[in-house]
């Protein structure tokens, strides 16, 4: 036993010498493949958190939900005041917008007909009142020749029948003088009643052309576009099911439908 240890000992140390100098020699390190970065500053803090725009963010987004027909920048395009970002399916609002249209065109028709059937009742007015003036004057003029038979037939130079188909004549013209009256006041109060309608036409026309105007200015906001004259950045990710773009006031950011980074 004692043999053996003492052959034993010598070997073990012979290995522990052996890992011994492996380990303490120095370890030859190949080139690098690339030079490591170089911090263009002089003074670098490093620091973990989530960077804001200084000012604010604003939202572009169009004013009405649908689906994203076109997008007209793709990733890392800059965006810059003016440009097209995206276009919602307008076919449903251009169907708004012809309705809109027809029913102007259909407002002003109809206003255009009440402002000619105006014109037209104010003809038949001022005939009416002419009428009137006739018809007055007639009366006057057979009422008098009524009266001066009347006196004739007192004084028995005239005979009873004489006097009694002026008096006729008398009360006929006076009839008709009364119904012209009638006549003219009718003609008057259907022009009113005429320029009651024109004025709820007149009405319609501007609310159908203030829809018209609405619906046309919603196509137009269909085409989203980058508005703000302080803002630019990259489009970084477009995401088709939520037609949204943030841009925040700084001068470079990374923006993307939904989100927004700055760079």
């Amino acid at each position: 036993m004692t043999k053996r240890l003492s052959i034993l000992l010598p070997v073990a140390g012979i290995i522990v010498l052996v890992i011994w100098m492996t380990a303490a020699r120095p370890v030859t390190k190949g080139a690098p493949l690339a030079p490591p970065p170089v911090s263009p500053f002089r003074h670098v803090i490093a620091a973990t958190g989530v960077i804001e725009a200084a000012d604010r963010n604003y939202s572009l987004a169009p004013p009405t939900a649908g689906q994203i027909a076109a997008i007209y920048v793709k990733e890392n395009d800059v965006v810059h005041r003016g440009d097209k970002l995206y276009l919602i399916d307008d076919r449903e609002q251009r169907t708004l917008l012809d309705t809109a249209v027809a029913n102007v065109a259909k407002a002003e028709a109809a206003l255009a007909r009440s402002r000619a059937g105006i014109q037209t009742q104010e003809a038949s007015l001022a005939s009416a009142r002419a009428a009137v003036e006739v018809r007055k004057a007639s009366y006057e003029n057979f009422e008098q020749i009524a009266k001066r038979t009347n006196a004739l037939y007192q004084a028995h130079l005239v005979s009873e029948e004489q006097y009694m188909s002026a008096r006729k004549t008398s009360d006929v013209e006076k009839a008709r003088w009364i119904q012209a009256i009638a006549l003219e006041h009718q003609a008057e109060a259907q022009i009113a009643e005429a320029k009651a309608q024109l004025q709820q036409q007149e009405a319609d026309v501007v609310a159908a052309r203030a829809g018209r105007n609405q619906q046309a200015a919603l196509l137009e906001r269909l085409v989203v576009a980058e508005f703000w004259p302080s803002t630019s950045g990259l489009a970084s990710m477009l995401v088709a099911h939520q037609p949204r773009l943030r841009l925040s006031s700084e001068p470079r950011i990374h923006c993307w439908f939904g989100r927004m980074s700055m760079k």
